[in-house]
């Protein structure tokens, strides 16, 4: 009996996260027969996941594609999704240069009127054009701004206090508000302070572009290595985070070294414990 999307996930935890690629795009292609909708679905959300972190970026929009004509009519479980369908065709536009306004015109209007996938790949193919692509993209971060005022972010009325004394979510609300301000070169100092990476995924791939921004990709990239047990998937077929080789900014970060450390077989790691991630659109 062929595994489900569930099983290739747990066993790439132990064999590595390519050795799935093959089995997961059968099931979204439906080579092996007739295959429920929503499990093909899922395997090509893991499958692009995945096609990501080894730059087949038209691969995974192709994939994506095909599975939204196919299925998208029928107004299954499909068409309550976002991730990763309409961002996986921008991705394929910045970093493959295939064009992704027609093709999120054409399958926004292959899924039922007023569902979230319709209206996801609507919204993606309005903002082509008028909004950068990286924004367009998970967890963009402000790199190119200067850093902002704090004080009215909720996590402002924390930056005098000794960080030691906070608890977990006053600390996850400091670590955002200087992300959301851009307040990079703090966010270092009282990093280098507690002598470890902020306990927030978002905020390390955030000072990951930071650093790559600045040219210190050394640091960049132990920030990413050291993060590797802050990112929990959300769902069964949520296999890998996306922004280190989406955002430009980051990319650089995402060496040869890093995408083995997300890649490999989770034996040689240490597992993360089961809580919802953080990731913005």
């Amino acid at each position: 009996m062929p595994e489900t999307v569930k099983q290739l996930a747990e066993r790439a935890r132990l064999d590595g996260y390519r050795a799935i690629v093959p089995e997961l795009v059968r099931i979204a292609r439906g080579e092996d027969g007739d295959v429920d909708a929503g499990e093909a679905w899922q395997a090509a959300a893991a499958a692009v996941e995945i096609l990501y972190w080894i730059d087949e970026f038209a691969e995974a929009a192709d994939l994506a594609e095909l599975v939204i004509r196919r299925d998208g009519p029928a107004g299954g479980s499909l068409c309550d999704q976002r991730k990763p369908f309409g961002e996986v065709f921008v991705a394929a536009e910045l970093h493959a240069g295939i064009p992704a306004a027609p093709r999120l015109d054409a399958l926004a209007e292959a899924v039922p009127e007023g569902r979230v996938l319709q209206k996801w790949l609507a919204s993606r193919a309005r903002k082509i054009g008028t909004t950068p692509l990286p924004k367009l993209l998970p967890n963009f971060a402000p790199w190119d701004e200067p850093a902002g005022p704090i004080e009215n972010e909720i996590g402002g009325r924390y930056v005098d206090r000794d960080y030691a004394g906070l608890r977990v979510p006053e600390q996850r609300v400091l670590w955002e508000a200087l992300r959301t301000t851009n307040r990079f070169d703090q966010a270092v100092a009282l990093m280098d302070q507690i002598g470890e990476v902020p306990p927030v995924w978002v905020v390390c791939t955030w000072l990951a572009g930071g650093f790559a921004r600045s040219g210190d990709l050394g640091r960049a990239e132990q920030i990413l290595l050291d993060a590797h047990r802050l990112w929990i998937p959300v769902e069964v077929w949520d296999v890998l985070p996306s922004d280190p080789v989406l955002q430009p900014t980051v990319r650089p970060a995402a060496t040869d070294r890093v995408r083995e450390r997300y890649l490999e077989p989770a034996e040689t790691q240490d597992l993360p414990p089961v809580e919802r991630s953080k990731e913005t659109p």
